[in-house]
């Protein structure tokens, strides 16, 4: 009888263990899957079991650690959104109690702010930012599309490979802890924030500009890192002056530029005039940038072509430090850092 009932128990057993063990597999997969990659009228992207079992845990751990620090957690917005918009006046905007120019004011924007508009009438847009909400006049402000994509802030800022883009957000107080100011030259010789770098970048970057002045090429450096407030100066003014579909397409939202991070450097040369142009990329200079950068922990940012997934227009100058063995590996696979985290590192 015993007998029996171990032949019976043992296939069971194996039966039970295998689908445990299929049920587990499936787990892990879906738990590394990016969730803004997701779409229903796409099938779902699992990896497979062999694919799984090459990874050692560590590399398991070090996915998994990243992915919880990209799907960071979303901004709460009004449910009655309208649009977002833009104070535009040097002189601050005014926040009234009511649609009345009589009526209480109740606060003040600053230029720069950005807000959700959750009503309109004829002259006013009735706004809420952050505690504060009421009435200001129109002609003070500039309506910007709304992108439901751009909700999320990230709670990985330190990290080398924080992705930092229209969806994803810095923290507004966010300041690297280790600025320091690169021994290399600078357009403007001074110790304002825009020669700062974070110390592991700065680094880098005296190795490339020893480097490529070993090899005849002269660059000099003209803005690194960039304070949310300084951001929030920057992108209204390009809005006023050349409109804001040419502004987000050369420019950034407060939070949502590389610079303030610390690890992103603009770098020109004479042969331009010391410009930041897309002609310095046909230079000798842009071309032994384009070509070496990744030997010191450099990529080019927002490579020619691909807008449609950095949301940038193509710029020659703009180098991002990610390290020397990222940076390696996104100019061979010829990608953007977009692709890199989505794709390669999961």
């Amino acid at each position: 009888m015993v007998k029996w009932i171990v032949a019976v128990m043992i296939p069971i057993l194996l039966i039970l263990g295998y689908l445990y063990t299929e049920t587990s597999v499936n787990t892990i997969g879906e738990a590394n899957m990016v969730e803004e990659k997701a779409k229903d009228s796409e099938p779902e992207k699992k990896e497979k079991p062999d694919q799984l079992q090459d990874k050692t845990n560590e590399e398991m751990e070090e996915v998994e650690k990243r992915e919880e620090e990209l799907l960071a957690s979303a901004v709460e917005l009004p449910e009655s959104m309208l649009f977002e918009a833009l104070a535009l006046s040097n002189s601050g905007v005014s926040v009234y109690e009511k649609k009345d120019k009589t009526s209480d004011v109740i606060g003040t924007l600053d230029f720069g702010d950005h807000v959700f508009v959750i009503e309109q009438t004829e002259g006013w847009f009735k706004i809420s930012a952050n505690d504060l909400e009421g009435w200001v006049s129109n002609t003070e402000m500039q309506e910007i599309p709304y992108d439901s994509s751009k909700k999320l802030e990230v709670k990985n800022p330190d990290d080398i490979l924080v992705l930092i883009n229209k969806q994803y957000r810095l923290p507004r107080d966010y300041t690297p802890s280790n600025l320091v100011i690169p021994d290399v030259a600078f357009v403007y010789e001074d110790k304002a924030e825009r020669n700062h770098l974070r110390e592991e970048a700065a680094e880098a970057l005296e190795e490339l500009f020893k480097d490529s002045y070993n090899n005849g090429i002269k660059l000099k450096a003209l803005s690194g890192y960039r304070s949310f407030a300084t951001q929030k100066h920057i992108f209204p003014n390009y809005v006023l002056r050349e409109g804001f579909q040419w502004a987000n397409q050369f420019s950034a939202f407060p939070g949502e530029s590389e610079h303030q991070t610390g690890l992103a450097m603009d770098v020109t040369s004479e042969s331009v005039g010391y410009q930041l142009t897309q002609d310095f990329g046909k230079t000798e200079e842009g071309k032994w940038v384009a070509e070496n950068a990744h030997k010191y922990g450099f990529i080019i940012r927002y490579p020619e072509g691909l807008e449609d997934i950095t949301g940038y227009t193509y710029e020659p100058w703009h180098l991002r430090f990610v390290g020397k063995e990222h940076a390696a590996n996104i100019f061979e696979l010829d990608i953007t850092l977009e692709e890199y985290i989505e794709e390669h590192l999961n």
